[in-house]
């Protein structure tokens, strides 16, 4: 929640800060406005009651009851002010002008004393001191008042009056513009206090966003590395691809070559081969070998076309071309395909069709690969094959009254290998290239390809050849670059219930970028999005890790899980010997709202080496309310008496003489260390439930882990290979080394 902005004031305006106008703004104002009310009645009512003693001692020869009841009143109301100088310090203010203005008058009226009318002044320059203006104008008016209404035996009362007025007067000239100063000063530091504050809300912000930044360019390095090592291995795929086309169709066509020659020639002219007996069985399977020949070329042609494109190396020679004529090439063609059948090829065409930059032989392949396509699956009806011009494109349509294409399958059907099943025959069989073929071929040429079919009612495939060439973006070979010079910085991510491992490890652990998830849900999201390296589980001394437990974290299985004891709270919280626990730096919010949570009033004893530490403990419980008065080892403030000792020693030796209801004791002590200290303590029946916060300086949980031992553990879902396990057991063998001299 966001604080409200200061009122900044105009510099001309008059400053006069009250309590009433210390708003959330220069709350800080009413504060040290108290701050110093309490120290004005501090040592105002100290001052009043020991002048009042010492003007008793010197000038007072012969006591009496007059001089006893006033010198009472002011003493009593000096002491009542002390009490409430830390609770109700404006109430203090008005008790000790009061009890101070009614001793006077006692002395003077009561015990004769006709000088004491000057001592007025003194409840003057109080009233002055603590309310300002509204309080120094009515206890002037009051004195001057009382003693020129009075004039009690007093043949002195018109210099009296002239005296306080003048007193009076004097006073508000003063302290005005005193406290006016003071104010505007006050003011001024207020404001300053809270753009400080808002500063520090700005610059915790601006390291948030740092820190986001930090992560969305870690992001980002991960992202283009993990690209830029996917496009190599698309590179090499599509190389050694294209090498593998070029070969094997090589390979393939050299043989291929000699057997349709061969077959050609036994077709043709078989009496080349002299008195050989060609009857009608050996013709029928020449014939079936040369066709199967055939089918095995174009095949080959087919794999080479689509390496081509994949490689970016298929040429397009685009020529102006009459769309017409090449479209009763491809007609021609399929016309003798149909020999025989009863289905009937039909050509609609537009005329004229406006001439295309187009390459004249793919087009031609890409029409007969349709129209064989629809022969073969058409038994009777018809193919028809149309063009119609349109605004920015011709529209080429081959449609049959085939078998029809399944829905869905029709999203797959220009997919390479890709055949459709249903209602095919073995003779109806194809080789599952020639619409991706096709499809490249129109894509090559700026244009687009699809179909539409329904089974039983024949299928419709269109494509589209624009009038105005199209520049079409081939992604050219890349050249090879190196990965970023940016070195990247691998991630790991710590699944435990609180920070501090994680925070730990980044402290100590170089050369990897640490992330914390508090829960398995946290941690499947940020190996979603970090790709770490492992994901490192904080198990407690003396735990164990097992696969089945990895495997109920539902974490991919792929990333290696590390089980080991890293310093935490937890394993102090967990301690029965200590109540809390508490990291240096402590702030005093932190350690009182710990205190009060443990015991909300008693003896407290601090047991800490660093007397700067117990200072500050000190310190703390005096904002807590009380004066703080003791002695070297003792003090009381806020309800609490609070002891302190430097030593283990020591601190046994307190607790003997005095129970103590809470204990701060610091883990690194001279001698006997804290862990003693609290093992002593839970020995004893008297001191066994005492609450210890444990204070230490380093880092949680070290203590709990050198006494109980640690646990490392090494688990993956999907095994390690054998080398990976011997590459674990070195690794491990060069950091963990046997130690017979200790055992």
């Amino acid at each position: 929640m966001r604080r409200p902005h200061p009122q900044v004031l105009p510099r001309s305006a008059p400053v006069m800060v009250t309590e009433k106008q210390a708003t959330p703004a220069n709350g800080a104002i009413g504060v040290n406005w108290s701050a110093l009310r309490q120290t004005y009645a501090l040592l105002l009512s100290l001052g009043v009651a020991a002048g009042c003693v010492a003007w008793c001692l010197i000038a007072i020869r012969v006591p009496y009851l007059g001089l006893a009841v006033g010198v009472a009143i002011v003493l009593a109301g000096s002491g009542l002010s002390l009490r409430l100088r830390w609770s109700l310090p404006e109430l203090a203010g008005l008790v000790l002008t009061s009890s101070c203005a009614v001793g006077i008058f006692t002395l003077w009226l009561w015990g004769g004393f006709h000088t004491a009318p000057y001592f007025l002044a003194i409840p003057v320059l109080i009233a002055g001191a603590f309310f300002g203006w509204r309080g120094l104008i009515p206890m002037t008016v009051v004195a001057v008042a009382g003693v020129g209404f009075l004039r009690h035996g007093n043949g002195q009362w018109v210099t009296q009056v002239l005296v306080l007025a003048s007193v009076g007067t004097f006073a508000g000239l003063v302290l005005s513009p005193l406290q006016s100063s003071l104010g505007y000063a006050w003011q001024r530091s207020g404001q300053a206090a809270y753009l400080a504050e808002q500063l520090r809300d700005r610059q915790g912000a601006l390291s948030r966003t740092l820190k986001t930044l930090e992560l969305t360019n870690h992001l980002l390095q991960r992202s283009n590395r993990e690209l830029e090592l996917a496009r190599r291995e698309a590179e090499e795929a599509r190389r050694l691809k294209a090498e593998f086309a070029a070969s094997i169709s090589h390979e393939l066509r050299t043989p291929l070559n000699i057997i349709l020659g061969f077959t050609e020639i036994m077709s043709r002219s078989p009496e080349v081969y002299g008195d050989v007996n060609w009857n009608l069985t050996l013709r029928r399977d020449i014939t079936e070998i040369r066709r199967n020949a055939i089918y095995l070329s174009e095949f080959v042609d087919d794999i080479l076309d689509l390496a081509r494109v994949d490689a970016l190396r298929m040429p397009i020679h685009r020529e102006v071309t009459d769309l017409a004529e090449v479209v009763q090439e491809a007609v021609g063609v399929a016309q003798r395909l149909l020999q025989g059948r009863p289905v009937q090829l039909l050509t609609q065409l537009q005329q004229p069709l406006p001439p295309l930059f187009i390459d004249r032989t793919r087009i031609r392949q890409v029409l007969l690969n349709l129209l064989t396509n629809a022969c073969r699956f058409t038994e009777r009806g018809q193919i028809s094959i149309s063009a119609t011009l349109r605004e920015e494109d011709v529209l080429v349509e081959v449609s049959d009254t085939g078998a029809g294409i399944p829905s869905q399958q029709l999203d797959r059907i220009f997919d390479q290998f890709e055949q459709v099943n249903a209602f095919r025959k073995a003779e109806q069989s194809g080789k599952g290239l020639g619409l991706a073929v096709a499809k490249q071929l129109v894509l090559l040429h700026g244009g687009h390809i699809w179909a539409e079919s329904e089974v039983g009612q024949g299928s419709t495939f269109r494509f589209t050849l624009p009038l105005v060439p199209k520049i079409v973006n081939r992604l050219s070979s890349t050249v090879e670059t190196p990965l970023s010079s940016v070195p990247f910085v691998p991630s790991l991510v710590v699944l435990d219930e609180e920070e501090l491992a994680a925070t730990y490890l980044e402290r100590h652990l170089d050369g990897y970028r640490v992330h914390w998830a508090a829960d398995a849900a946290e941690a499947r999201q940020a190996i979603a999005s970090l790709h770490p390296e492992a994901v490192i589980l904080n198990l407690a001394p003396g735990g164990d890790l097992s696969v089945t437990q990895v495997k109920g974290l539902d974490l991919p299985a792929g990333v290696p899980v590390l089980g080991c004891s890293l310093p935490s709270r937890r394993w102090l919280e967990r301690d029965d010997r200590f109540a809390a626990y508490l990291v240096k730096p402590i702030s005093a919010e932190e350690m009182l709202a710990t205190v009060r949570s443990l015991a909300p009033k008693g003896e407290v004893l601090v047991i800490d080496d660093d007397r700067g530490f117990v200072q500050f403990v000190q310190r703390g419980f005096q904002t807590l309310g009380g004066d703080g008065a003791g002695g070297p080892v003792a003090s009381s403030a806020g309800g609490y008496h609070l002891r302190w000792a430097y030593d283990g020693e020591e601190a046994l030796a307190m607790m003997d003489e005095v129970r103590p209801d809470l204990v701060l004791l610091d883990l690194a002590l001279p001698g006997i260390d804290g862990l003693a200290v609290a093992d002593a303590m839970r020995s004893s029946e008297r001191l066994r439930g005492v609450p210890v916060v444990a204070v230490s300086g380093t880092n949680p949980g070290e203590e709990a882990l050198a006494i109980r031992g640690e646990t490392f553990v090494l688990t993956k879902a999907r095994g390690f290979r054998g080398n990976e396990l011997i590459s674990l057991i070195k690794s491990a063998l060069q950091v963990v080394h046997a130690d017979y001299v200790s055992g």
